[in-house]
Parts: C-alpha cells; sequence; structure tokens
C-alpha cells in the first residue's frame, strides 16, 4: 500500500513536471517573440525621446548671460551673481537717463518747434549761448505739391573749426540722416539760401563739450515746386507695430514702382517699426536676394535706430545674405534703395519685440525664450522662430502632414501586435486547458481500469 502511494506521488510530481513543460515550452517562446517585436516597436515609437531629454538637460545648464557678471584678474577671469545693490544701480542709471533724455528735449524745444506761427527756428537756447554736449534733429515738412525755402537771418556764429568737427548744423535734402547732404555749417559767414528739391529738409544740430556760440535763427517758406520736373518724393513709408511681423519687398505699393519705373528714378523707401516701451527689436532675414550683390551703390539695405543719421547706421546690407539684427531701442528703421537696374530685388524678414529680463522673470502673458529675454506668450508655437534659438517651438506638437502619417502607421503596428499577443495568449491558454483535461481524464480512466484489475 505505501509503495503504490509512493508511485502515485511520483506519478503526480511527474504529471505536474509534464504539464508545466508543456506550458513552458508552449507560451513562454511566444511571448518572448512577441514581447521582442514590441520592444522593437516601442524603440521606433519613443527613438527621440531620449535625445529631447538629452537637449533639455544640456540647454537647463546652458549659463545665462545676463544672470552673472564677469571680473577680470590679471589673466584669470571670476564669474560674480548680480546683487541687490547692483540691481538698485541700475535702477538710478535707467532713471538718470531718462531725466536726461527729458532734458535734452526741453533743451532742444526751440530748434525742433521754433515758432510755428512766424516759421522761424532757433538754436537751443537762442539769444543765450547754446549749451554743450546736445543733438538736436528736426524734420521741415512742406504740404504735398510744394518744397522748402530756408534763409538764415540776424545772427550766425558757432563754433569754427574745419570740415566742423566739433559743432555744426547739418542740412538734408530729405526727411533722413542719410538723404543727399546739401551742407555742413559752422564758423560765422551765413549759409547761403537753402531750397529744397522735394517736400522735406532735414536738420541736425550738435555741439561738443567745450565751447558755446550764440548760435543761429532761421526763416522757412513752402514754395509751388516746378510741377514740369518729375517729382523724386516717392514719400514710401511704411509703418509696423505689434509683437511680431514682417518686412517684405512686397510692402512697396504698386503705384510707387510705376512711379519709379515712369519717372526713371531710384526706389527708396523706409520701414518703421515701433514696439512697446522698454522692449527691443530682433530681425531675422527669412529671404535676402539683391539683383546686383555686392554692388553696394546700386542696392542696399540699411538698418537705422531711432535717428536715422549714417553715424549711427547699424548694419548695411548689400551682399549675398542676411544676418540676424538686434535693436537696443524699441524704434527701428530699415532702407532698402535700389536703381532701376535692381527694383527686383527681394527681401523678407521676421520682427519680434522682446524684453530683456535681466535678472528677473517673465510675467504670466510673457514667455521665457531662456536667454534672459522674454517674449509675448501668443507667440510660442506659432510655427515662427521668435526667440533667438528657437526655443519657443519646441515641444509644439506641430507635426507634418508627413510625420503624422507615421505616427499613425506606427501606432496601428503597435496595436497589431498586442492584439497578436492576446489572441495567441488566449488561444494557447484554451489549446493547453482542453489537451490537460484530455490527459487527466486518459490517466484518471487508466487508474480506474488497474485499479479494478
Amino acid at each position: 500500500m505505501a509503495h503504490r502511494d509512493n508511485g502515485d506521488c511520483r506519478w503526480q510530481q511527474q504529471r505536474k513536471m509534464r504539464s508545466h513543460s508543456r506550458w513552458s515550452c508552449g507560451i513562454v517562446p511566444q511571448l518572448s517573440c512577441w514581447l521582442l517585436m514590441l520592444l522593437i516597436a516601442g524603440q521606433t515609437v519613443y527613438a527621440n525621446v531620449d535625445v529631447s531629454t538629452q537637449f533639455e538637460r544640456t540647454k537647463s545648464l546652458t549659463i545665462q548671460p545676463s544672470s552673472i557678471s564677469t571680473i577680470a584678474i590679471g589673466n584669470s577671469t571670476t564669474f560674480a551673481t548680480p546683487t541687490s545693490q547692483q540691481e538698485r544701480a541700475l535702477t538710478v542709471a535707467d532713471r538718470y537717463r531718462r531725466q536726461a533724455e527729458e532734458d535734452q528735449v526741453d533743451r532742444c524745444r526751440l530748434f525742433v518747434e521754433g515758432d510755428p506761427t512766424k516759421n522761424e527756428l532757433y538754436s537751443p537756447e537762442y539769444p543765450n549761448l547754446y549749451p554743450k554736449n546736445i543733438n538736436c534733429t528736426r524734420v521741415i515738412t512742406a504740404p504735398k505739391g510744394q518744397i522748402i525755402r530756408l534763409d538764415f537771418r540776424n545772427s550766425f556764429n558757432i563754433e569754427a573749426k574745419e570740415e566742423c568737427k566739433f559743432d555744426f548744423l547739418e542740412i538734408r535734402d530729405g526727411q533722413y540722416g542719410f538723404s543727399t547732404l546739401i551742407g555742413k555749417y559752422c564758423g560765422t559767414d551765413f549759409p547761403p539760401e537753402i531750397t529744397s528739391k522735394e517736400r522735406y529738409l532735414w536738420l541736425h544740430f550738435h555741439s561738443d563739450d567745450t565751447i558755446e556760440y550764440t548760435g543761429f535763427s532761421a526763416v522757412f517758406e513752402y514754395l509751388d515746386r516746378n510741377r514740369e520736373a518729375p517729382s523724386t518724393d516717392l514719400n514710401c513709408t511704411i509703418e509696423k507695430d505689434g509683437y511680431e511681423g514682417f518686412i517684405n519687398s512686397t510692402d512697396v505699393p504698386a503705384e510707387i514702382r510705376e512711379q519709379v519705373i515712369r519717372d526713371k528714378i531710384a526706389l527708396d523707401c523706409i520701414w518703421r517699426i515701433q514696439v512697446k516701451d522698454n522692449w527691443k527689436i530682433f530681425l531675422k532675414f527669412l529671404d535676402f536676394h539683391l539683383s546686383k550683390p555686392n554692388d553696394c551703390e546700386t542696392n542696399f539695405l540699411d538698418i537705422f535706430p531711432e535717428q536715422t543719421v549714417m553715424p549711427l547706421r547699424v548694419k548695411n546690407f548689400c551682399g549675398s545674405a542676411g544676418e540676424s539684427i538686434t535693436a537696443e531701442s524699441n524704434i527701428l528703421h530699415m532702407r532698402f534703395y535700389a536703381e532701376q537696374s535692381a527694383i527686383n530685388s527681394t527681401f523678407a524678414i521676421l520682427y519680434t519685440a522682446f524684453r530683456d529680463r535681466g535678472s528677473g522673470t517673465c510675467t504670466e502673458d510673457e514667455y521665457d525664450c531662456e536667454d534672459a529675454t522674454c517674449i509675448s506668450s501668443d507667440l510660442k508655437c506659432n510655427d515662427r522662430d521668435n526667440c533667438k534659438f528657437r526655443f519657443d517651438e519646441e515641444k509644439c506638437n506641430n507635426e507634418t502632414p508627413g510625420q503624422s502619417e507615421h505616427v499613425v502607421i506606427i501606432i496601428i503596428v503597435f496595436g497589431l501586435i498586442l492584439g497578436g499577443m492576446f489572441v495567441t495568449f488566449i488561444v494557447n491558454c484554451v489549446r493547453k486547458i482542453i489537451r490537460d483535461q484530455k490527459i487527466i481524464r486518459t490517466e484518471a480512466f487508466a487508474d480506474v481500469t488497474a485499479n479494478t484489475r
């Protein structure tokens, strides 16, 4: 009896081992194959995750230029974080700068405004001595169809020096500091009577930091222009504003292009971009093709700050490529000049308004470009690179149709693999259960038959 019991125990163990062997030999290898396929598909779907994560880690380690200050000691360089004292000093400096700008406007009032009832203008603080270190600019604008005649009377006394290096009055025939130069005047000799070719005269007065003189007074009047002569006054000024926008060669009105071709004159247009106070402007070239590259007299683009004087010109483009530009004020001018042979030049520029955040943070309605600058939050994920390092277009899920189709195909394959694994598992389970039931019934029948005998 004990021998049979031992035999039954060995038989039960052998049956369990056979059953376990059938399960391990039937399902596990197939599961391994399916899992291998699943891992391959998963690697295809998430191949870019590790790269993106590494990039984020690298970006997070980037030193923010505005959050540190550099101190050079001998041949070594030390980095120090800004202190609250430094921040207060910057605030005081900004306050003094704004005060200086307001004082400059007040001191230039007699030159910029003059006496509108008499059409007269004067040197700053006339008839007293004009102040030191002053720069005043004004544009005299005549009604359409008229020109300007300017005459100096009573007195003219500006510090004399060859080529008027120190103090001077500069006059240009046009409305900008790059317009055709009429003359640069100083000394005690009265300038000649000046007549503009079109309806603008640009005047600029400058004094250095040494000697002051009594200055000048002048009167101007408007005259009807000679209607037989073709007009060169295109009045091609294009205004731009907002947090972003485009500057295109196609912005030039069709009637101005027609006038240029009809009168055989040069195309000379200027774009004026103005953004919020205390913000700055970033320009990025999207397209730049001049008809006459490297011919800087025939066609070019000039970038100016708020004042369009040649010494302050930020950049001149007349080659075959344009580079990004950052303006340090909230007003920027761009001049496009092209002679008849180059009027088909093309360009496209994206401008973006941004704010230096310094050691502070961006507001809720701003986006942090992670380079110490802030842009409008509306510009994030708009398919345009408004941040200098295009961080505003990351993690946007703005996929192209080809990318979307590729992802859909991967998802379908992934689903089929999972579905196949599930079906295979169920089928194998059912088969093994049916097979084991048959074996159990067969062995039970054999035991019953043996016991009967």
